[in-house]
């Protein structure tokens, strides 16, 4: 299934991004610096990238970005166009890599009820990102109100458990093509920006719900499931208004908490690749063009910051 610190690091870069360790000083701006943590007995490896707008001292926003299983942090960031886009809003990115399993070497993420490896060891992926997020935030200079999270497939719904687990530390999530947990509470005891991105012919993670194809073999929740869950945490008491684009469908709840907008882009053609993003021969079916699901969440976290 196809799903958005430091210790001492090497470092990558893609021309022209220049390159340097990280165990000195932070980083000039426009470089990726890879990196490596210790958490729970493992060695957790992550990219962060660096538009070349950030001053050090002026806080900028900050996005997680969460691959999906048969990824990587390097992988999402590339295949999505993620670096350029963040470099045109002057956000900072964080790429971490989940848990390969021992025998399939797939990395996935502990989001709950799915995936695989990271779930049947009981990795503990929510107390990593918290770590993760609280170093970039010493070594850059970040906003607090401004930190986000993105994510595909399985890494989608690592970012709805990290809203629904760490209170306080995410101003908005993004989730593309995944779901709910829906055999765990949800009590973040704050409202959450949220924005829904699902393609209605997905068969890995159903856009009714259910099992879909690939190795995850889980009863997934429905995206209504997904979206009643945070009218309900936001309060959303206003029905919800409609817009038609072709094949993009916008669903956007009203009366909502402050902080607490729930919007859903649900696409015709859409399968469990990427919107817009790069086609990955083993996802069946080409991705939708109907969105860019990169610039689309980009844009819905600089207009949601956190203001209570």
């Amino acid at each position: 299934m196809g799903m958005a610190v430091l210790a001492v690091a090497l470092v990558g870069s893609v021309a022209p991004v220049a390159a340097q360790s990280s165990a000195a000083r932070p980083p000039e701006a426009g470089t990726v610096v890879t990196g490596a943590v210790q958490w729970q007995g493992r060695t957790r490896t992550y990219r962060v990238f660096v538009p070349s707008s950030y001053t050090p001292g002026t806080p900028a926003p900050l996005v997680v970005g969460l691959h999906g299983g048969f990824g990587s942090g390097e992988q999402f960031e590339r295949a999505n166009g993620l670096d350029p886009a963040l470099s045109g809003r002057g956000m900072l990115g964080v790429f971490p890599d989940g848990v390969a399993g021992p025998v399939s070497g797939v990395r996935t993420w502990n989001a709950g009820n799915c995936c695989a490896y990271s779930v049947a060891a009981s990795v503990d992926d929510v107390g990593f990102i918290q770590k993760l997020v609280s170093r970039v935030r010493r070594q850059y200079s970040v906003d607090p109100d401004r930190v986000y999270a993105i994510g595909h497939s399985n890494g989608a719904m690592m970012s709805y458990r990290l809203a629904c687990d760490l209170p306080g530390v995410f101003a908005a999530i993004a989730p593309v093509e995944g779901a709910i947990d829906d055999t765990h509470p949800c009590r973040p005891r704050h409202p959450m920006n949220v924005l829904i991105i699902h393609g209605l012919r997905d068969l890995n993670v159903p856009y009714e719900g259910g099992i879909g194809v690939g190795y995850s073999r889980v009863d997934y929740a429905s995206v209504t499931q997904a979206v009643d869950r945070w009218r309900r945490i936001n309060h959303c008491e206003g029905p919800s208004s409609v817009t038609v684009d072709g094949d993009l469908r916008t669903k956007d709840a009203q009366g909502c908490d402050a902080d607490g907008a729930v919007r859903l882009r649900s696409l015709a053609d859409g399968n469990h690749e990427w919107p817009g993003g790069a086609d990955r021969a083993f996802i069946a079916g080409s991705p939708s063009d109907s969105l860019d699901a990169t610039a689309d969440a980009l844009d819905f976290f600089l207009a949601h910051p956190r203001t209570t």
